[in-house]
């Protein structure tokens, strides 16, 4: 009985993992409906990125559809803004892959990320990535728009988690308030909360405001009334965002209490804190970081040259989901390609319709005007008769 009721677990866990499938297959394919029924103008960016075999490795699909509960239309509205975005905010970079080394990023963002803003800590102990914002690290003097892209980077890799797109899914650490910490860049902060706001990286945060007091301020209502109104104000475009704040008078273990409690590791919590993790390995985890970026390119141009190679022997080993993205993204190009050359058939329609129609009415004036002259010759005929 033990084998046979493994055997029937096994069963239903296959059958669980094949109804799984289907469903995104399924949702896979009302993506392209809705892609396809989008129109031109407002998704050329995205074409773009077709061409460029962005799509697949950068704005996964189904990482829209998970994002969206699985709405086609949303999700693919959502990634049609992504693309006009980021053809905004990172111009001629845009359709480059957007890693480290030799891609999107110029040497201005590296600088802001190795400054350690934003920065990426060890994920929660149920597996919730964590970024951290510390207001600290700001650098004065540094191009505000090299910041929105190191943002976007950093909210990128938050992507790339599984739970990403789960409720409270991303843990959002905002070093809030100190002694002596900058004035709050109000554009910067209504900039990068618009990228969440709108779904276009699809995260769905969680933020927890940590605000660290003077040892002689206590925190009262009038100054907790005065945060919450400031951090209302710069995330106003956020809506449904419910941030957590902790209030400590003194760095340390009061955090350490909270952000274990949310499920932060000690390793994983900074220094400042109460927690291990120090900003000195911010240097390090860029290099790894940069050196699987890499890793992860030359394995992807190998798969695309092995492909190339074994295509008429079908030596290429291929799992069930490859060869499904494959073809996604086969159907999904044809589909487009033939409703280009649809739009364009129905434009060049219109415009022999409305040059049928002229040369109707230019018809009918002559055909009038050939019956009043044969009239009026008709007319003087009469009259010489007469």
């Amino acid at each position: 009985r033990t084998r046979a009721s493994i055997h029937i677990a096994e069963m239903n866990e296959e059958e669980t993992t094949a109804s799984f499938l289907n469903h995104e297959a399924e949702a896979l394919l009302h993506f392209d409906e809705a892609m396809a029924a989008i129109p031109l103008e407002h998704k050329q960016d995205y074409l773009t990125a077709v061409e460029h075999d962005l799509v697949p490795t950068e704005t996964d699909p189904l990482r829209y559809l998970k994002y969206a509960g699985f709405n086609a239309w949303d999700a693919a509205q959502r990634m049609c803004t992504y693309w006009q975005r980021r053809v905004f905010w990172f111009k001629e970079r845009a359709f480059l892959p957007l890693r480290l080394e030799n891609g999107a990023l110029d040497m201005k963002d590296r600088l802001v990320l190795q400054s350690g803003y934003p920065v990426i800590l060890p994920p929660t102990a149920d597996g919730k990535p964590v970024i951290l914002f510390d207001r600290s690290k700001l650098i004065s003097n540094v191009d505000p728009v090299a910041r929105n892209r190191a943002v976007w980077y950093g909210c990128h890799l938050m992507s790339l988690y599984d739970r990403a797109q789960e409720d409270e899914g991303v843990i959002f650490l905002v070093n809030l308030v100190q002694p002596r910490l900058p004035p709050v860049d109000q554009l910067f902060v209504t900039r990068s909360m618009w990228f969440l706001d709108n779904g276009i990286i699809p995260i769905k945060i969680k933020p927890h405001m940590l605000c660290s007091l003077p040892l002689t301020m206590s925190r009262n209502e009038k100054l907790t009334n005065n945060i919450i109104e400031c951090i209302s104000f710069y995330m106003r475009p956020t809506s449904g965002l419910c941030p957590d704040l902790h209030f400590y008078n003194h760095m340390g273990e009061g955090f350490l209490h909270a952000l274990m409690g949310v499920g932060l590791k000690k390793e994983g919590i900074p220094t400042f804190a109460g927690g291990t993790w120090s900003f000195e390995s911010v240097a390090s985890w860029l290099n790894c970081q940069a050196l699987r970026e890499l890793k992860v390119d030359e394995q992807q141009r190998q798969r695309r040259l092995s492909g190339k190679t074994d295509a008429k022997s079908g030596a290429l080993y291929q799992t069930r989901e490859e060869r499904k993205t494959k073809n996604a993204i086969h159907s999904r190009n044809k589909r487009e390609r033939r409703k280009r050359e649809l739009d364009q058939l129905k434009s060049e329609h219109e415009q022999l319709k409305e040059a049928n129609e002229l040369l109707k009415t230019e018809h009918a004036c002559l055909e009038r005007l050939w019956k009043k002259a044969k009239q009026f010759d008709l007319a003087t005929e009469q009259l010489k008769l007469v």
